[in-house]
């Protein structure tokens, strides 16, 4: 986003807050920058979380040690199973007494 865009979007969200009554201009000006920081904090966890997601564990294969820990629990799964999805299993088992966690996936 560049400069540009950052002042448009202050300026969106400055008048919303504006129409706030009781609020000094001061305040509002506050109030929208805050705003702003936040949805800047928004923007960059979710450029983060797709960055990870796309190169983390979602699509390497689970390691030996997390398939010999489903085998060991009694979970089945694919053979293509990846580390993200053992996790899941694995925790989704550590958590629940109910047998349905132990089922096929």
């Amino acid at each position: 986003m560049n400069t540009q865009e950052r002042k448009e979007e202050f300026r969106e969200i400055y008048e919303e807050v504006a129409k706030i009554n009781g609020l000094t201009t001061q305040e509002a000006v506050e109030v929208a920058t805050a705003i702003l920081q936040e949805a800047g904090k928004d923007r960059r966890a979710e450029i983060l979380r797709v960055r990870f997601s796309s190169n983390g564990n979602d699509s390497q294969q689970a390691t030996p040690k997390q398939k010999a820990y489903l085998k060991s629990l009694g979970i089945e799964y694919k053979d293509d199973i990846t580390k993200a999805e053992a996790s899941e299993l694995i925790d989704k088992a550590r958590n629940t007494d109910d047998s349905d966690a132990k089922g096929r996936y």
